[in-house]
């Protein structure tokens, strides 16, 4: 299933402070200008210290009034971490699409979370809710010694369901990110995306 041929589409990415939401939400954003769509974005949302919940909503289309949509109104959720995903599935659209990174961590400012466990391995009860779709998101950048690149392979798992050319998420990748940075940036975003792409691929058989 993919979001296309719609007058507007919201994606809200969520996740916890020191993973990247801002800057993942300033690509895609800067990815549909680049591909000629209007584009709002809203404020974050949530506590930017590490480790604290951290919301943003990027809308692109067209007749765009608003930076932000509220519950049951959100195309598509994008996030870097479970229990976000599931605090944010109220703005979800009853036929929306959730991307989520399979990862546990229960937000907090006073200190780093001293647990995380795979989602294979936890079963809250939304856990079989049939809009999300899992990723091994943060196994992938840590096998890839650039956790600090999950934001981008999540982009890549996000790509696959929008209608914005390849070659404007690697412009917008480019001007985003620092040349320290940017070549694992860009594997990591490919990698999310063939992820993805095999992932849709074997629903479908």
């Amino acid at each position: 299933m993919t979001l296309e041929n719609s007058k507007t589409t919201t994606t809200l990415i969520a996740g916890l402070g020191g993973q990247g939401v801002v800057l993942a939400s300033g690509v895609l954003a800067q990815a549909a200008l680049l591909a000629g769509y209007d584009v709002c974005q809203s404020e974050m949302h949530g506590l930017s210290q590490r480790f604290g919940s951290v919301s943003c909503q990027v809308r692109l289309g067209t007749g765009l009034y608003s930076t932000h949509r509220g519950h049951k109104a959100v195309d598509l959720l994008l996030s870097l971490e479970g229990f976000e995903a599931f605090k944010q599935l109220p703005f979800l659209r009853p036929d929306g699409i959730a991307l989520a990174n399979r990862l546990w961590r229960k937000p907090t400012v006073a200190k780093p979370p001293t647990a995380a466990s795979p989602a294979s391995t936890s079963s809250p009860a939304q856990l079989n809710d049939p809009r999300i779709s899992w990723f091994p998101g943060t196994e992938a950048t840590g096998q890839a010694n650039c956790p600090r690149s999950l934001n981008f392979y999540m982009l890549g798992v996000l790509s696959t369901r929008m209608e914005i050319d390849d070659m404007y998420w690697q412009e917008a990748i480019e001007s985003s990110t620092s040349s320290r940075g940017r070549n694992v940036n860009h594997e990591m975003f490919a990698t999310g995306r063939q992820v993805a792409i095999r992932s849709e691929a074997c629903r479908s058989l």
